[in-house]
């Protein structure tokens, strides 16, 4: 594997929707100049690693894919140059598809639709706001709620058919296994972007272990700073984007 001066973890889905949404390079471009600014000099090597629900069953997701397009479109690795100075970063990117202690291993089923959460309720009628409280035409909705199917003669469809909540798998746990991984190297610092707690037996392990960490939370995230306070140490930072 070759050899970077910083990693960089982050959680595709932790990120704003209007960046998830637009140029995966505006996105890299906007990181790297965050982490320059405490942790990255002139010359570095950062690898970006981008977690999330790349495979459905075991095929690539529509987002993976359309990552992929654009991590190829944009040339990466590519030089980039940091705004207001002469210095430059070469930048890596990749979707975490497999541990990085085990890189040969794909984890797939990443990506999943779930049916609807169970003991579901539809509030009484008429709702607030409504305005055809005489006619509202969400009495179906309420209807197959209640009975878990549609309330048309004769419809065979059920609440599982028409509602769905699409979840990602082993994202939160990947990320921590690679904390502990590249812990391994105290030498040299790591960067998480997230605004979950779940990540921060990972975090504490890598402090511990002597490795500096950069903790960049997205905004729209309640980060529970006094929470995790005592978790910290002089190795640790926070940025919030």
């Amino acid at each position: 594997m070759a050899s970077y001066d910083m990693i960089v973890l982050v959680d595709f889905d932790n990120l704003r929707g209007q960046w998830r949404s637009g140029r995966l390079s505006q996105v890299i471009d906007l990181l790297t100049d965050r982490l320059y600014a405490s942790e990255v000099r002139s010359g570095s090597e950062v690898r970006f690693r981008l977690y999330g629900g790349w495979f459905f069953n075991v095929r690539p997701s529509y987002q993976a894919a359309e990552l992929l397009t654009q991590i190829s479109s944009s040339e990466f690795p590519r030089s980039r140059r940091i705004p207001g100075s002469g210095d430059r970063v070469m930048v890596h990117v990749e979707l975490a598809k497999s541990l990085a202690c085990d890189p040969t291993q794909v984890l797939t089923h990443t990506f999943r639709h779930n049916r609807p959460p169970r003991k579901l309720t539809c509030r009484k009628m008429p709702f607030d706001g409504c305005a055809y409280m005489h006619d509202c035409r969400l009495w179906a909705v309420r209807k197959l709620v209640q009975r878990s199917q549609c309330p048309g003669k004769k419809c065979e469809t059920r609440l599982p058919q028409v509602l769905r909540r699409s979840e990602q798998k082993l994202v939160d746990s990947m990320m921590v296994a690679d904390l502990a991984h590249y812990a391994n190297n105290p030498a040299r610092p790591v960067a998480v972007v997230s605004g979950d707690d779940d990540l921060w037996p990972g975090i504490r392990l890598a402090l511990l272990s002597g490795v500096r960490v950069t903790h960049i939370v997205p905004d729209g995230h309640k980060y529970r700073s006094r929470a995790y306070k005592g978790l910290t140490t002089n190795l640790y930072s926070r940025v919030n984007i």
